[in-house]
């Protein structure tokens, strides 16, 4: 796979997800790739073979550039220098969203949004406190037992 290979995907995802994206040939940045807009979300994308290869002043620019038109930038990959990117997880890389091929495909397509986020100490997800102490006391779990189970 080529990084023109992951941009094309991109972009045919933009298109058929009803996102209006200019033709890549008006302008030409190594800021970003493809600027997109569908009703009131705008984000601007930079499609990379390697995630790892983003630098942290292009980071910063994105961020810079998305900010100026009030969209979210994204960065889509392939991979990262240690392999494959894990489907369902944003990473952050220098404050800006990272995501694989096949994350952006679900969520685009399918509706299916990212279940975690990547950070440093691991895998971050969000979980709704209420359902999980509803269910805990349906249970007759205590705090502590809750956490032992977990331990197991």
């Amino acid at each position: 796979m080529k990084r023109e290979d992951v941009l094309g995907e991109v972009r045919q995802l933009l298109a058929r997800t009803g996102f209006f994206s200019p033709e890549a040939r008006l302008f030409a940045s190594p800021v970003f790739d493809v600027v997109a807009r569908r009703d009131a979300s705008l984000i601007v994308v930079k499609c990379l073979l390697n995630g790892d290869a983003l630098t942290r002043e292009a980071a910063e620019q994105m961020l810079q550039v998305a900010g100026m038109l009030r969209g979210s930038p994204l960065v889509v990959a392939a991979r990262s220098s240690r392999g494959a990117l894990e489907d369902g997880v944003v990473y952050l890389r220098h404050g800006t969203p990272l995501v694989s091929l096949k994350t952006i495909r679900d969520f685009l397509l399918e509706g299916v949004p990212p279940v975690a986020f990547a950070g440093p100490g691991g895998y971050f997800v969000p979980i709704d406190s209420g359902a999980l102490r509803r269910a805990r006391q349906r249970r007759r779990l205590s705090l502590e037992a809750l956490a032992r189970e977990g331990l197991k």
